[in-house]
């Protein structure tokens, strides 16, 4: 009997030994059934203890939370930042919109459409007087009909935006205040001081408030000059040739564009100084050119042998018998 313990004995030992040996380092093909311990957990009877009576369904009954609720949950907080005033239980998120490009960079000077600058000019309504510079340096160079060509790429460079408040009831409302969403009037109503100050702030006009009219085409001003320069020689008895009017016609720098010729100032009426100037420099260009074409009329005239002149020539043989 004890031969037959001992051979148990040592038969499980053997088995035990098998056992421990599947669990060494070289783990890449584990057995099935062993449980390998890192070396780095303590081996107390308390810690093994406490692990073995901890069931694996604990862990699965703790929902872990996914990075996709935490977003839901940061969407929905901020559309609830806002409440609508009138009715509570309805929230609003916060938006901005866009309205406007403020200024764009082009890789071409984009065309201006002179319709556009003159609007500007007629009726304005908030731009102060040195600021209408900057709007006919535009109509200057504008066009009355858009060219195809030059439409290469923009870039907008700034937006004009507004902030706006999309409520749960499908509507959209324009002003808040404490976390609280109104209707234009009913802001109004409840914040009468706020509002009649952004109100006389927007509504702030310059003084003096001017206008300009009267537009006329960059080239029919300087046609005008032409004929008004030549009538003036033809009143006084001067010859205006053909020539003349040809070497005008080249000299003269024609471009597209507009003036406005009448300026209006909190209702006075007058010649507009900025056309008033480039009407000047026009005439000195005029005259200057007038100048320099007889000039050059003169050098080839003064080259030239008369058509009807005739050389008498030289009797050779009568020299000779002299």
């Amino acid at each position: 009997m004890m031969k037959c313990r001992s051979f148990i004995s040592k038969s499980l030992l053997f088995v035990a030994s098998i056992f421990w040996a599947s669990c060494g380092e070289d783990d890449a093909q584990p057995v099935y059934g062993c449980n390998c311990v890192n070396d780095l957990v303590p081996e107390s009877s308390e810690s093994l203890e406490s692990s073995a009576s901890t069931p694996l369904e604990e862990s699965s009954s703790v929902s872990p939370v996914s990075s996709s609720s935490t977003l839901a949950d940061n969407h929905s907080s901020s559309s609830t930042q806002y409440r609508l005033a009138s009715d509570t239980s309805v929230t609003c998120n916060s938006t901005t919109r866009m309205t406007e490009c403020l200024g764009t960079i082009c890789d071409y000077d984009p065309p201006i459409e002179c319709h556009d600058e003159q609007l500007k000019l007629e009726f304005n309504q908030t731009e102060p007087l040195e600021k209408l510079d900057s709007i006919e340096n535009r109509l200057e160079k504008c066009f009355e009909a858009i060219p195809l060509y030059g439409t290469g790429p923009c870039h907008c460079v700034g937006y004009q935006t507004i902030m706006e408040y999309t409520c749960s009831n499908g509507k959209v409302f324009p002003y808040a205040k404490d976390g609280l969403v109104y209707t234009k009037e009913e802001y109004e109503a409840k914040f009468p001081s706020s509002s009649s100050s952004e109100a006389s702030s927007s509504s702030a006009v310059p003084s003096p408030l001017c206008q300009k009219t009267g537009f006329v085409n960059k080239n029919d001003v300087s046609d005008s000059c032409i004929k008004e320069k030549l009538d003036s020689l033809t009143a006084t008895g001067e010859t205006v040739s053909d020539s003349l009017k040809t070497c005008l016609q080249k000299s003269i720098d024609w471009s597209t564009g507009e003036y406005a010729k009448t300026q209006i100032c909190d209702g006075d009426t007058t010649v507009n100084p900025r056309y008033q100037a480039k009407l000047d420099s026009i005439r000195e260009e005029v005259d200057k050119a007038i100048k320099d074409c007889r000039a050059a009329e003169d050098s080839v005239d003064s080259t030239k042998v008369p058509a009807d002149s005739t050389v008498t020539p030289i009797d050779t043989a009568a020299t000779s018998q002299e």
